[in-house]
């Protein structure tokens, strides 16, 4: 979530919105970028590539698509949007349904899965 968080503040965005957790995680799945990174989830890489997304060029596209925001922000915590808290909770009972705990991979999930419920 603070990669989210950054990437929201790059792109002067009021909240982390669902794209922001998808380019964190595009990050995260990257494997020219996790050496800078906290955490690195290979699994993660992998779903991406069963999808046939290239990190890189997928974090880059959304980037591009999102644009900036409107860049008012009210103090220095950057809050996450009601979607991306719904996310967050997704993923959570997704792992738990699975017997795992907090595993990265079940963001991209639930952020998938969320982003197909509202079509």
């Amino acid at each position: 979530m603070r990669l989210a968080a950054e990437e929201a503040v790059l792109s002067s965005y009021s909240e982390v919105t669902p794209a922001h957790l998808l380019i964190a995680l595009a990050r995260v799945a990257d494997p020219d970028t996790t050496d800078s990174l906290p955490v690195s989830d290979s699994s993660l890489r992998e779903a991406f590539e069963h999808f046939g997304i290239e990190p890189e060029r997928f974090r880059h596209r959304l980037r591009t698509l999102i644009g900036t925001g409107d860049g008012q922000r009210h103090d220095d915590v950057i809050p996450e949007s009601a979607a991306c808290k719904s996310i967050r909770i997704r993923a959570r009972r997704i792992a738990a349904a699975r017997g795992l705990d907090g595993v990265v991979w079940y963001l991209l999930e639930a952020t998938m899965l969320s982003l197909a419920d509202t079509r």
